[in-house]
């Protein structure tokens, strides 16, 4: 998955990260189904600090889980129980 950054004028092609299941922080294991991880994700200021983080919403993609943004970008991530799991859609 291929996460671009945003600024008050839009895009910024010049701050990209590639996020896999191998990069640490992500949660899940590389043991789990990555078939289509990422494919259905969304954003959203989750923990309200200004920054925007991706919600992973678990179909295809393993047990959902969210990709914290912050100013250095992505960092780390956390799963998403099945109990907690409709704040993410179906």
């Amino acid at each position: 998955m291929s996460i671009v950054d945003g600024s008050a004028t839009g895009l910024r092609s010049d701050k990209q990260q590639l996020v896999s299941r191998a990069t640490p922080g992500v949660p899940g294991g590389l043991a789990e189904s990555s078939i289509g991880w990422g494919y259905r994700s969304s954003y959203g200021d989750v923990d309200a600090d200004g920054f925007d983080d991706v919600i992973l919403t678990g179909s295809g993609v393993g047990a959902p889980g969210v990709l914290w943004g912050s100013a250095k970008g992505t960092v780390g991530g956390t799963r998403i129980s099945q109990a907690d799991s409709r704040c993410c859609g179906p």
